[in-house]
């Protein structure tokens, strides 16, 4: 039914006296999540269109066609411009248009890099500028914040190949700030620069972390000389997002008018400054808190889901880190914890203070009683876990592995070992195409060595045979672990090293022991 005779029919309910109400106003727009869907198929169409275009006129891309490339690139986003404001409603003609303009950016990229090399700065900057240009015409909500987040890059590429290391993230993050908490001076352009905030976020997350394949961009540019502002511009970037982080906390007491926050204005910003200061050694943390707080500030769900899916992805990235000690990293999330625990129990005793001030009574009795039920359940699903892998390496099978040899660029980093089974090389000798998951079956000789016999889906050993469960992730095979971890300083004892211990349970599953030398003697236990 169209709108006209929907609204006709209302009318005549309403004439009925079957309704007392008008008619709702048609919705504009999609979900989220079926222009999320979208964004991805438009990455499709656009590899598949490029695909195409490269097969059709292939001369373009292998001979010096650069300017023709550029040229062509620039016609295809112009003619997705001209189609998209012809036909804004179209889900089909914004998909349609996602997806010719994404192929003609990719042909200017090709044609600039091609042009330019990828060591030129140039090459970055009229990307970037040409992704702005894009981001502020183009009206589809989706190829905004994607231009967004390729022009910030580019122009992130540029500064780094200018020597300007890290100023990128303090830019980006005052973008943000303005555009976020100034938006009242701009309501008129939201339509605009909505998506431009968000395409904001996603690049400030990522230029200033190691996620969203942060560390493969910055590996483009270590072999730079070092300057003044290669060794103080990060430094700058976090004084940046800090006070940005400030702001936006002065802009929430100042916008909701808390009871007593002229007095207790500075004890806020003083505990915001203590939270800020505690997440700095987890990279980006930060800035995922000012996304976070932002979105939840002005009510942009998008806004808020990103910064709390990073921040959980930061903490676990934090918490798999070699380059620091588990004890460092575990001393740092308790302090981080109990600092948490500080600021929440400050905050609710001002509460509690301000309400009795007022006459108001509160009860927490419920909020009180889910903590601690939460942290019950925590703490029991922990000592669980332990206590079943305590069990494990007390009863379970032992099986010896042999080691195989390992780049010794990468055998010993910090107080763990990398280490690598010589009896992957016998799976993939026998058996090139392995599933994901399974089970590999060993015979148990003298001193219970494990030699390969076969590959299984199923725990189907026979006696004298233990099945070991295996994963394939990365193209690689994994046991427990491919890892030793031993304490500071005695990384030599291990060097010797020629056999690993596991001890293997009824399921299959298994956790590494220990290390044994050439002559069987244990070596150390595995202490991560």
């Amino acid at each position: 039914m169209t709108q006209q005779t929907n609204t006709s029919l209302w009318n005549r309910l309403q004439n009925k006296g079957l309704l007392d109400r008008t008619i709702a106003e048609p919705v504009s727009g999609n979900l989220w999540y079926i222009s999320l869907m979208q964004g991805f198929a438009g990455w499709f169409a656009a590899l598949f269109m490029l695909g195409f275009v490269g097969t059709a006129f292939t001369w373009l891309f292998r001979y010096d066609n650069e300017i023709l490339l550029i040229t062509a690139g620039i016609a295809a986003s112009v003619g997705a411009y001209l189609l998209q404001r012809a036909n804004p409603q179209s889900v089909f003609i914004g998909q349609l248009v996602l997806a010719t303009s994404l192929c003609g950016q990719l042909m200017v990229a090709w044609a600039l890099f091609d042009l330019f090399d990828f060591k030129e700065i140039y090459a970055y900057l009229f990307l970037g500028s040409y992704q702005a240009v894009l981001a502020l015409i183009m009206p589809n909500y989706l190829h905004r914040v994607l231009s967004t987040w390729f022009g910030v890059l580019a122009f992130s590429w540029y500064l780094h190949r200018m020597g300007i290391f890290g100023m990128g993230t303090a830019v980006v993050t005052g973008l943000f700030t303005l555009l976020c908490l100034r938006s009242e001076r701009w309501a008129s352009k939201s339509y605009t620069l909505e998506p431009i905030t968000l395409g904001l976020a996603l690049s400030l997350i990522q230029i200033s972390s190691h996620s969203f394949f942060g560390s493969e961009i910055m590996s483009f540019h270590r072999q730079a000389s070092p300057s003044i502002l290669h060794v103080y511009a990060p430094y700058i970037g976090i004084t940046v997002v800090g006070m940005s982080y400030l702001f936006l906390i002065i802009k929430i007491t100042q916008q909701y008018h808390f009871e007593g926050a002229q007095q207790r204005k500075w004890v806020y910003l003083l505990l915001a400054t203590v939270f800020g200061v505690a997440s700095l050694p987890i990279q980006g943390l930060t800035a995922s808190l000012l996304v976070l707080i932002t979105g939840i500030f002005l009510q942009r769900i998008t806004l808020a889901a990103l910064g709390f899916i990073s921040i959980v992805s930061f903490f676990s990235w934090y918490y798999y880190n070699l380059s620091e000690t588990l004890l460092t990293k575990s001393i740092y999330l308790a302090i981080f914890g109990f600092v948490l625990l500080g600021i929440l129990l400050l905050v609710k005793k001002l509460a509690k203070v301000e309400a009795d001030a007022s006459g108001k009574r509160t009860t927490n009795i419920r909020f009180g009683f889910i903590a601690i039920i939460s942290t019950l359940l925590c703490i029991c699903a922990v000592n669980w876990d332990i206590y079943k892998k305590e069990r494990l390496l007390s009863e379970g099978q032992e099986v010896v592995l042999k080691l195989a040899p390992v780049d010794p660029r990468s055998l010993m980093q910090g107080d763990y070992m990398r280490l690598r089974f010589a009896i992957v090389t016998d799976v993939y000798n026998h058996q090139r195409e392995i599933p994901d998951d399974g089970f590999i079956i060993v015979a148990l000789e003298k001193n219970n060595l494990g030699t390969f016999i076969r590959v299984s889906d199923e725990n189907n050993s026979d006696s004298n045979e233990v099945a070991l469960r295996y994963r394939v992730r990365d193209n690689q095979m994994r046991f427990a672990t491919n890892a030793f971890f031993f304490e500071e300083g005695s990384a030599k004892r291990y060097d010797n090293a020629q056999y690993g211990v596991f001890k293997v349970g009824t399921d299959g599953e298994l956790l590494l022991h220990s290390l044994l030398n050439r002559e069987m003697q244990t070596l150390g236990l595995n202490t991560p």
